[in-house]
């Protein structure tokens, strides 16, 4: 029996702070934790999200480090709308990195879209 599972994907970001309403809007998702650490030997912000059981979203910011670029990590979530999710970040300050495209022969309509950080996020709807 295996006992791994995803437990969070961890973005590093400039401004955790200014993305979760990102990620609430589009994605649905909540803040379910802080971990607010000013004073720890590596300062840090956290912000756990999440959009359902398990699977969490953390958007982290060290404090006494500059922000990598974005592109060091790529995210995918699973919608009810690719392009209801699209239209979503569009709104929010997102931008379209990849336009929606079915692959019929794959079951599956996608498209990859970036924060307002530039975070590359891929959108997959399956079973049209």
């Amino acid at each position: 029996m295996n006992n791994t599972a995803l437990y969070y994907v961890k973005l590093i970001v400039g401004d955790p702070e200014a993305l979760a309403p990102f990620y609430a809007e589009v994605l649905g998702m909540k803040e379910i934790r802080r971990i607010d650490e000013p004073t720890h030997k590596n300062p840090h912000l956290e912000i756990y999200m999440s959009a359902g059981a398990t699977a969490q979203l953390v958007l982290m910011q060290y404090l006494n480090r500059p922000t990598p670029a974005p592109g060091e990590a790529r995210v995918a979530f699973t919608v009810k709308s690719v392009d209801d999710a699209v239209a979503a970040a569009l709104a929010g300050g997102g931008t379209t990195v990849l336009a929606a495209e079915t692959l019929e022969q794959y079951n599956f309509r996608w498209a990859t879209i970036a924060d307002p950080e530039g975070h590359m996020i891929e959108l997959m709807q399956f079973g049209l």
